[in-house]
This record gives C-alpha cells, sequence and structure tokens, in this order.
C-alpha cells in the first residue's frame, strides 16, 4: 500500500491511480495528525515497510510512505 501524509499533516492512501483522504469514522473530518491517536510513521524491524498506529489499536501497513511535514 502506498501513502502520504501531505504538510498539512492529513492522510492520504493511493487507490488504483488516486490519492484518497481518509475520512475519519469518529468526530475529526480526516485522518491525520492533529489526532492524539495518529502515530508517528516508523520504519518495520526489517526497515521494508512504514507502520502508522491509528485510533482503535489498528496500525497501518505501507510498503511506500511520503511525508511531506
Amino acid at each position: 500500500m502506498k501513502g502520504k501524509i501531505d504538510n498539512d499533516g492529513s492522510l492520504f492512501i493511493l487507490r488504483g491511480k488516486f490519492e484518497k483522504d481518509m475520512e475519519c469514522p469518529n468526530s475529526f473530518p480526516s485522518c491525520g495528525d492533529w489526532c492524539p491517536l495518529f502515530g508517528e510513521p516508523e520504519k518495520t524491524i526489517n526497515e521494508w515497510f512504514f507502520k502508522i498506529g491509528i485510533c482503535h489499536g489498528k496500525t497501518l501497513v505501507f510498503d511506500e510512505l511520503t511525508d511531506e511535514r
């Protein structure tokens, strides 16, 4: 999965050929770094993937992640 955190801190995921803004299922307009449950991107142990912790203890794993912040 490919993703991007834009310069405003919003998370986008590549779906097909388009980047989609990840809307928050809770009360925020979209998923991003303003949420206290949004973790910092980290490389996995094997350094091939990036992971971001999000709400409800879930983790997103990306093979490509661009951080424009």
